[in-house]
C-alpha cells in the first residue's frame, strides 16, 4: 500500500511539473509573438487556446501604455481548464526609437 502511495504522489507531481513547463513554453511563445509583431495597439487584449498535449491552456496577452513613450507593457497569462493561473509574465518591449 505504501509503494502505491508513493507511486500516486510521484505521479501527480510529474504531470504538475509537465503542466507547469507547457505553460511556460506557451507564454514564452505567445511573448515571442508580441516581440516580433511591427505594430501592437495600446490596451490589446488576446486570448487564444494554447493547448498542449492533452493540456487544455488558454493565453492571453495584455498591452499597456507606460509612461515612457517609447515602451509598452506586455502582460502573458497562461491559465488551465479550471481558470487557475499557471504562468504570468512581464515584459517592455521599445518601439520607435
Amino acid at each position: 500500500m505504501t509503494s502505491f502511495v508513493f507511486f500516486t504522489i510521484i505521479t501527480n507531481t510529474l504531470v504538475k511539473t509537465k503542466l507547469q513547463n507547457y505553460a511556460l513554453i506557451s507564454s514564452e511563445n505567445m511573448m515571442e509573438e508580441a516581440f516580433l509583431s511591427s505594430s501592437l495597439s495600446t490596451n490589446l487584449r488576446e486570448i487564444e487556446d494554447c493547448s498542449q498535449e492533452d493540456f487544455k491552456l488558454r493565453c492571453e496577452l495584455a498591452v499597456y501604455s507606460t509612461p515612457h513613450p517609447n515602451f509598452k507593457r506586455l502582460e502573458v497569462k497562461v491559465t488551465d481548464r479550471k481558470g487557475n493561473v499557471l504562468i504570468k509574465e512581464i515584459a517592455f518591449k521599445g518601439e520607435s526609437f
